[in-house]
């Protein structure tokens, strides 16, 4: 495993080129030059510096593009969005590629982005960890019918009272929390011409405040559950590996086409 450490626009210089015409999402990034001549003449020195000809020898350079090579073209990947009482905005990309899996981290409070490179079975657990610690919550699992959670797209049945589904739904997760935020799972490529990519599975999380982290997890059926850390990591690695087996069987088709 390493790891790498950079302000922003040193992350866009090494990220930005032919493969890569946009941010890499979903990090945030805002250019502190005026001009593209000043930016350009900066990002060539950025480039230079984390080469064998800068800082670093031959195999960390290597070690380094290979990591922006998995972020750039991975078989899967995942898009973290959340916020925490202590980190603030948490913003995450997590791909793998053959052995390799890598994060790509932005925690909005420093204004800095964390690149680690690591073994593609420990991506799941990589990218849990960068979540607060909390216990489970103490309330039990309910399953809600997705349709329900929306009753003005349900013209013909309703729900009255406190006891409907959106009521409980609300009552379960709408308290006072010091945490949220979602990880959504992709199949690769990333680019697909005008297609917007293949998305797998979501899992979303709550830190309730006074209680502890809850999961919602389902599409047409959401269960929302207490969870430890190992709950969301073997939830993030079913959803990581089920996209992984969706992309060989894309590859595998593809061949079959051109064939």
């Amino acid at each position: 495993m390493a790891s790498w450490s950079f302000d922003t626009e040193e992350f866009a210089a090494l990220w930005f080129g032919p493969a890569n015409d946009r941010m890499l999402y979903p990090l945030g990034y805002l250019s502190q030059f005026s001009h593209v001549n000043e930016r350009d003449l900066h990002w060539a020195r950025v480039r230079c510096e984390y080469s064998e000809q800068g800082r670093l020898s031959w195999g960390e350079a290597d070690l380094l593009r290979r990591a922006f090579a998995v972020l750039t073209e991975p078989e899967t990947w995942a898009e973290v969005h959340g916020a925490c009482d202590t980190a603030g905005p948490i913003r995450v990309c997590a791909a793998r590629h053959d052995r390799h899996g890598v994060l790509a981290v932005q925690f909005t409070r420093r204004p800095r982005i964390h690149v680690t490179i690591t073994t593609a079975d420990a991506l799941p657990a990589a990218l849990t960890t960068l979540l607060p610690r909390r216990p489970p919550g103490t309330r039990r699992a309910e399953a809600f019918v997705a349709a329900d959670l929306y009753p003005e797209r349900q013209p013909v049945i309703r729900y009255t009272g406190d006891s409907t589904p959106l009521e409980r739904y609300r009552r379960l997760i709408r308290r006072p929390a010091t945490g949220a935020g979602v990880i959504t799972v992709f199949r690769g490529p990333r680019h697909r011409g005008t297609r917007p990519p293949r998305k797998v599975g979501t899992v979303r999380w709550y830190d309730i405040e006074s209680d502890g982290r809850y999961m919602e997890t389902g599409t047409r059926t959401l269960t929302v559950q207490p969870a430890d850390a190992d709950a969301l990591q073997s939830v993030c690695a079913r959803l990581l590996e089920h996209a992984l087996t969706e992309y060989r069987e894309y590859i595998e088709e593809l061949g079959q086409f051109a064939h």
